[in-house]
């Protein structure tokens, strides 16, 4: 009696074991796939030195938002009305100062001040320059740089 529980529990085990093995390879493959993007070493520079800009020169005006996560963290005012209470991450944007002259100032409030920019959109999603690989995944989205700031009242 107990050699034929014996063998019924090895051919269950083994029958039981052949679909997980069937989705571990599946997930495999699918990884492969979702995986095409190049990763990043931490501290690693994540910007794309062959993203190019668009012609087409915009005047935005911006409001920061603060996020829990590594997010793009800036919006256009009429985008952060139109949302309203939904959360559309695909309005949110990067920026990137020309050069370090135009950095934001140290007394700018998120809660007071929104800024005028005027620049470019880079052609794809993409990371600010200067940004690193950290701990968080940080997805690309639309990086705007910009040649002029003007920090305004809300």
């Amino acid at each position: 009696m107990t050699r034929i529980m014996i063998f019924v529990l090895i051919v269950y085990s083994m029958i039981s074991c052949e679909p997980k093995t069937e989705r571990i390879e599946t997930r495999k493959t699918e990884n492969k796939k979702v995986s095409s993007e190049r990763t990043f070493k931490r501290g690693e520079e994540m910007s794309n030195p062959n993203n190019i800009l668009v012609p087409e020169i915009h005047n935005l005006e911006l409001s920061y938002i603060t996020f829990g996560c590594a997010c793009p963290n800036w919006i256009e005012k009429e985008d952060l009305v139109k949302d309203g209470d939904n959360l559309n991450m695909d309005h949110y944007i990067f920026i990137e100062p020309e050069n370090s002259k135009l950095e934001l100032p140290q007394s700018f409030d998120v809660f007071k001040n929104n800024i005028k920019v005027t620049g470019q959109f880079y052609a794809k999603k993409d990371y600010p320059k200067g940004t690193k690989k950290g701990e968080e995944e940080l997805k690309r989205a639309k990086v705007f740089r910009y040649t002029k700031l003007e920090v305004v009242p809300k």
